[in-house]
């Protein structure tokens, strides 16, 4: 019981992480991109 909650609990953090990274790399992308132009 315990170690199926643990589970779906990191399924979740690393869904919310990699929503976080996907939405910064949106954010930074054309930063980066002017920068070097």
């Amino acid at each position: 019981m315990e170690r199926s909650f643990m589970v779906n609990f990191i399924k979740k953090f690393l869904g919310f992480f990699f929503l976080l990274f996907s939405a910064g790399f949106v954010s930074w992308y054309p930063l980066i991109y002017l920068l070097k132009r």
